[in-house]
Order: C-alpha cells, then sequence, then structure tokens
C-alpha cells in the first residue's frame, strides 16, 4: 500500500515538473511577456527557478516605479539577468500626465519618462518597450487617473493626438528602435456609442467613446508622422466574460474582439493582457481565472501579436520558482505552454 501511494506520489511530482516543461513553438504563435509587481526576487535566484520561462517568453514588463524607487545599485542586478538571459524589457509608464501643460504636455512627459528610461539604460538595462497605460484617458477625461486639476479644461482627441507626437519626436531622438505601445484600460470605456462596463457618467461611456478616442488620435498622430507600434488592452478576466456588467446585452468577447479588429485594420499590432482580479484575493485564484482567460480568448478568435500574463495585484506574491503552482513564472509557463499548443493544431495540415 504504502510503494502505491509513493509511485503516486512520484507521477504527481513528475507531472507538476512537465507542466513547465518545453513545448514547440510554432511560427505563427504570439510573443509572450510577463510583467508583476516583484521582479527583484529573480535576483540572486538558482537558474532553475526561472530557467525555462526564461526559454518561452520574450520579455519581462517592469513598472516605471520600479526603476525610480530603487538606486542603480538595486537596478544593476536585474538588469544583468535580463541581458545576460537575452529577456527584452518593456517599461510600464504614463506617456501623457497633466492636461493643464497644455501644448507643452508632450514635451514635459517626455522628459519624465526619458528620465527612468536613462536611469535604467545607465543601470545596463535594455530599453525595447515603452507601454503607457492610458496616456488618451489621463488627459481627455476627468476620470482618466491623469494629473492636474477637473477645473483646467481637458485635452481634445486630436489635441491629445498632438502632445502624443511631440512625445513619440522626443522618445525615439534618445532611443531610435523602441516600439512604443498605447495602453487602455478597456472596461473604463464605452465603444462605438455604447456604455463602459458600469454604465457611469452622464452619457454612461465614462471616460468616453474609444472608439472615437482611438480613431481620432491616432489619425493625428499619423498626419504628424510618428509612429506607434500598437495598442495594448488591460481587460481582466471578469471584465471578458461580463461578470456583474450592468448592460447584460454587451457581449464584451465581442467587443474586445472589435478593438482587436479596429487595430489591425491599421497596420498596428495588438497586444492583450491576460490576467485576473483574482490577484485581488490569492495565488491560486490568479492562476486559475488567468489560466481560463487564455483558453477563452483563444477559443472565441483571439490572435494577439503579444500575450502578456501581468499582476499588479498584491498576488501572486511569488515570481518564482517556476516549478510551484501559483508563482507568476509558472503561470506564464503554463500560459506559453496553451498558447502553443493551440497555435500547433492551427497550423497547416494540423487538425
Amino acid at each position: 500500500m504504502k510503494k502505491g501511494l509513493s509511485l503516486v506520489v512520484l507521477l504527481i511530482m513528475i507531472f507538476s515538473l512537465a507542466s513547465c516543461s518545453v513545448v514547440e513553438k510554432p511560427i505563427n504563435m504570439p510573443e509572450i511577456w510577463v510583467g508583476g509587481k516583484y521582479p527583484f526576487q529573480l535576483v540572486g535566484c538558482d537558474a532553475d527557478y526561472y530557467d525555462d520561462t526564461f526559454s518561452k517568453i520574450t520579455g519581462l514588463n517592469i513598472f516605471i516605479s520600479n526603476i525610480t524607487d530603487n538606486s542603480l545599485d538595486e537596478l544593476k542586478p536585474l538588469a544583468e539577468l535580463l541581458k545576460n538571459n537575452g529577456i527584452k524589457v518593456s517599461i510600464e509608464l504614463g506617456g501623457l500626465y497633466n492636461h493643464e501643460w497644455g501644448q507643452d504636455c508632450g514635451e514635459t512627459s517626455a522628459d519624465i519618462d526619458l528620465a527612468a528610461l536613462d536611469k535604467w539604460a545607465e543601470a545596463g538595462g535594455t530599453v525595447d518597450r515603452i507601454f503607457m497605460d492610458e496616456a488618451i484617458g489621463r488627459v481627455t477625461s476627468e476620470s482618466g487617473d491623469g494629473w492636474g486639476s477637473p477645473e483646467y479644461p481637458y485635452l481634445s482627441y486630436t489635441e491629445a493626438g498632438n502632445e502624443m507626437a511631440d512625445y513619440i519626436s522626443i522618445v525615439r531622438k534618445k532611443y531610435p528602435d523602441i516600439e512604443i505601445y498605447l495602453g487602455t484600460n478597456f472596461p473604463n470605456w464605452g465603444w462605438k456609442g455604447k456604455s463602459d462596463f458600469y454604465k457611469r457618467g452622464e452619457d454612461g461611456m465614462y471616460r468616453g467613446d474609444y472608439y472615437i478616442a482611438l480613431t481620432q488620435f491616432l489619425d493625428t498622430v499619423a498626419t504628424r508622422g510618428e509612429k506607434i507600434d500598437g495598442v495594448e488592452v488591460d481587460h481582466p478576466y471578469s471584465y471578458y466574460i461580463g461578470e456583474n456588467s450592468v448592460d447584460p446585452e454587451i457581449d464584451w468577447t465581442v467587443r474586445v474582439a472589435d478593438l482587436e479588429a479596429t487595430v489591425k485594420e491599421r497596420g498596428l499590432k495588438f497586444n492583450m493582457i491576460i490576467n485576473s482580479e483574482g490577484g485581488l484575493k490569492s495565488s491560486a485564484h490568479f492562476y486559475g481565472e488567468t489560466i481560463e482567460y487564455i483558453k477563452l480568448y483563444l477559443k472565441n478568435g483571439g490572435n494577439p501579436d503579444t500575450v502578456t500574463v501581468e499582476s499588479w495585484y498584491p498576488y501572486p506574491d511569488s515570481t518564482v520558482p517556476e516549478s510551484t503552482r501559483g508563482t507568476l513564472f509558472r503561470t506564464v509557463c503554463e500560459v506559453y505552454n496553451y498558447t502553443a499548443e493551440f497555435y500547433l493544431h492551427k497550423e497547416p495540415g494540423n487538425k
């Protein structure tokens, strides 16, 4: 009896370790990135805590506060680890910050963000991407969580686009090869005349109609001759499935698909953040719902250029080891494995 039990335990252990093993990477699958609140947990770890994950992911997303709140001496080991393992870096920042700056908003915002990029570069880090979290909403809407007084007039979408063009021009003078992604907290916006997730504000669209905002903003940036590489969407699992949505007639899976189509029709990349507000509860909740999310999103026809498994929540509170269920790296490993298998069967000749 004990011998049989030991065999079962051994098989469970083997399966647990194998679930993060190498899966063949189809040519057409999205890049997989990862981001969390605790990147410095990687420093000083044994390589077997992260090496399988590093073999799968393209890059790591870090927050601007990870840079500004730490010294060069604290940043250097992380920068060296990522560079030595060929891991690209995306820095999540604001892009545009304060509508009160008016025609100086783009230039002043660029100075703020460049200070962080330069500090990371000085620490030895690579500057591959920036992800501008809600750059449009910050300066065009009182509900956009930007800086400045709501008593001061907000920018129009065209004015915000002009400030973004100034911002991009300044950033790319210093970092000409950097990829620039526009972020959106999609549930906080209406879409094509219909409400946001909670139907807030006078018109029920809270920050505004994102279809109009995005179109006018991108048109202005393009007219100025500047380039945004793509759009990155923050839309956690519970919002994707429409849980507690005020308007049950809105199918949020369809709305996200429409946004994806809109972005790609403009020749831009579409990046999807796959995560869960279960991160407010526990690592297990985040893990379980994130895995369910990638399965449902791909099943529904989602075809992003990048999948980013990211948590800005308290959980997962452990980045590594990748062999432990519920850590951030174990979660991204399993997202990678499922995505690779899914795209492998999508390739011509496979069923």
